[in-house]
């Protein structure tokens, strides 16, 4: 018989709240962004041959959102795939510890590249943001895995904390807050329709389609 863990253990030694993940609710966003594989070619193909391109430092700044978009795109399908292994593998007091640590290094990813797209927008780009926005929660889960060493030197962490983000049923934690996977998911969606548009750039005074 397998041997079941206690779920102070597997809490304490492995990931907060990992004994109790028995479902993970992530929407499909699959086939919801058509031109999300073919955002950087269509750059391409339309700034060489189209009668518009940008400036290069607008340019830098848009390529880097279509690559640093598309990038948290696929990956965020690959967690959405990991994540729902991990549930079909995992049995009680005995998680499928693997797959969970697969899926949180995709979630991982997925925070970095958005946080790169924040600089994008709001630097280079010249769109602000909303204090409240979903990009501010971006920013402080993705704080809090930058920052990780700090809050251990500096007692911040408990000791069942073992790391700085964790995966809930339906959503992303941090000792700060968190993140849903709807709210994920929408703002994916926002920013594959920004990306429709960057990816062809059109002459001064021509209207976005």
């Amino acid at each position: 018989m397998a041997v079941q863990f206690r779920s102070e253990t597997l809490d304490q030694l492995l990931a907060p709240g990992i004994s109790s993940l028995t479902a993970i609710t992530i929407p499909d966003i699959s086939g919801k962004a058509i031109e999300e594989k073919h955002w950087l070619q269509n750059h391409f193909l339309n700034s060489a041959v189209g009668p518009a391109r940008y400036g290069d430092s607008t340019k830098q700044a848009v390529l880097t959102f279509l690559y640093r978009t598309g990038n948290a795109f696929h990956t965020y399908h690959r967690a959405r795939e990991r994540c729902a292994e991990f549930i079909a593998q995992s049995a009680p007091g005995r998680p499928a510890s693997r797959l969970y640590f697969e899926a949180l290094s995709e979630w991982e990813v997925v925070i970095w590249n958005l946080q790169i797209v924040n600089d994008a927008l709001t630097k280079f780009l010249a769109q602000g943001v909303a204090e409240e926005s979903t990009f501010t929660k971006v920013r402080m889960i993705g704080n809090r895995i930058k920052h990780f060493a700090e809050d251990i030197r500096d007692g911040y962490n408990s000791g069942s904390m073992t790391l700085p983000m964790w995966i809930e049923t339906d959503g992303l934690a941090c000792r700060t807050g968190r993140l849903s996977f709807v709210e994920l998911s929408d703002f994916l969606l926002e920013l594959a329709r920004e990306a429709d548009q960057l990816q062809l750039p059109r002459l001064p005074g021509t209207p976005a389609a």
